[in-house]
């Protein structure tokens, strides 16, 4: 409901019913501008002056006579009207088919553990940005210095003049709090469109905010990323992972919050060759989170983390660095969810199949973690069963939950066996066990694949004196310390 403002008084009246108080002083947000609700028109409102009409629960101003300000209502209309802008799409630190990795007007995120290339990976950032005509402040508070800042962007190709332009490069280590305050103050005139916080965990402590709390972490980003981004800059910051095993799989060390905040994407870094001075290294970037979807979209989607691409350094003999952010394939797996392909097998030579993980889990004796992953990867690859394979297709098949090719030691054929293995025999009561139907003992007995690839001979087995057990029979009345030990070549099982 609503009424006419017809004076100061009647204000007054207003608030005292239905607010229960008296309005104390209430400062404007000068320079402010609201929805006229009337004719959505943009604009500060003066009631005594037009009769506007406000909501009976506004507050009125007394520091400006017959001065009101109306809260910020979202432009349906403009929306509607098809006059906003298209949803935000990620255009920084592209990849090899130009799809960003982060949004620009966002706050982003990468973490991961150290020395994984996350500082690196924003390096590379900076140098594309500058090379666009970006204008860039990189805060360091993670003590990485500016000597060797400097020397990792001139040696990515980020030219001398423009690393020298304090119109388009900015490089600082904040003491305190007191500087951070200037440093965002500033950038609201300056206008970067990137900013990297370098790192998350040193900008806590300097507002005496713990990684642990929300409510402390949701405190230091109001006071210090909000502004940042208010600039129109693609805000990065960077941050570490959390020691606990179960605690890593989220997202960064520290509070929920922290992910919650996260306006455009946030990139889990993962080393895969190291980095190393003149030998370069790489690292896979996964999507830990994607708000607007835009990264995702163009990434593969089989894994909870989907694979957002593989950043790469490449030595040179000159000293130079030639980084690069390679775009996933088709189908690409992130290699931190891909299921073993032994595991798979494992679960597929189990008799009787396992129903549910919990059999799975406490048959072959792993963690739920393993259990869970290989048994719905063998689920998914059962829905394929009876089916034959295109000829022209290569990798593993698991042609019968009873009845396993060697799919864990090479590609198979057609019919789902390694060529160069006799194909296996069923799982009955007559002929006992196959040599896949104890891989899982054998794993759980902490066998390698590799041991036991070494051992297979023709769908038998091979002792260290070269005795061969080819019939499936040998096994039925073999204790799995006898066939362990037939499978490490220490002997027969007599």
């Amino acid at each position: 409901m609503t009424r006419t403002v017809e004076s100061a008084a009647d204000v007054k009246a207003i608030h005292r019913k239905h607010l229960g108080s008296r309005v104390e002083n209430v400062p404007r947000l000068e320079g402010r501008n609201v929805l006229h609700p009337e004719n959505g028109s943009s604009e500060s409102l003066r009631a005594e002056e037009r009769g506007n009409i406000v909501p009976e629960d506004l507050e009125r101003s007394e520091n400006v006579p017959g001065t009101f300000q109306l809260p910020t209502y979202f432009n349906v209309a403009a929306m509607l009207g098809g006059t906003l802008p298209d949803p935000p799409t990620p255009d920084v630190c592209a990849r090899t088919d130009g799809v960003g990795l982060f949004y620009r007007n966002q706050y982003n995120a990468v973490f991961g553990d150290p020395e994984s290339g996350k500082t690196l990976l924003t390096d590379y950032a900076t140098v594309t940005e500058l090379a666009a005509g970006g204008r860039v402040l990189r805060v360091d508070l993670d003590h990485n210095g500016p000597d060797s800042t400097i020397r990792r962007l001139l040696a990515m190709g980020a030219p001398v003049d423009v690393l020298s332009d304090p119109n388009r490069f900015l490089y600082i280590e904040p003491e305190d709090r007191r500087e951070m305050g200037l440093i965002a103050d500033h950038m609201a005139t300056w206008g970067p469109t990137l900013v990297v916080l370098d790192s998350i965990g040193e900008l806590l402590p300097l507002y005496g905010s713990s990684s642990n709390s929300a409510d402390e972490f949701t405190d230091t980003h109001r006071i210090v990323i909000k502004p940042l981004v208010r600039t129109g800059a693609c805000v990065i910051g960077i941050d570490h992972l959390a020691k606990g095993g179960e605690s890593r799989g989220f997202g960064p060390g520290g509070t929920i919050a922290k992910t919650r905040a996260i306006g455009g994407s946030s990139i889990r870094v993962t080393v895969d060759v190291a980095f190393t001075p003149g030998k370069g290294g790489s690292a896979h970037l996964t999507i830990n989170k994607d708000r607007h979807g835009g990264l995702r979209q163009h990434s593969p989607t089989a894994d909870k983390e989907p694979l957002a691409g593989k950043f790469v350094i490449w030595p040179s003999d000159d000293g130079s660095m030639r980084p690069e952010v390679k775009a996933p394939d088709d189908g690409e797996r992130n290699p931190g969810e891909a299921v073993p392909q032994a595991d798979i097998v494992a679960i597929a030579a189990l008799d009787p199949p396992p129903k549910t993980i919990k059999d799975a889990r406490e048959c072959l004796r792993w963690n739920n973690k393993r259990a869970s992953a290989a048994f719905k990867a063998w689920k998914a690859a059962s829905q394929t069963i009876g089916q034959k394979p295109d000829a022209a297709a290569a990798g593993p098949t698991l042609v019968d939950s009873r009845t396993v090719g060697a799919t864990a030691f090479g590609p198979v054929s057609e019919s789902g066996v390694r060529p160069e293995l006799d194909a296996p025999q069923e799982s009955t009561d007559e002929v006992g066990e196959t040599a896949l139907d104890v891989m899982h003992c054998l794993h759980a007995d902490g066998i390698s694949d590799a041991k036991i690839a070494d051992s297979l001979n023709s769908g038998g087995y091979r002792t260290k004196t070269g005795k061969e057990y080819s019939g499936s029979l040998v096994w039925k009345h073999r204790t799995r310390d006898e066939k362990r030990r037939v499978m490490v070549g220490q002997g027969p099982a007599r």
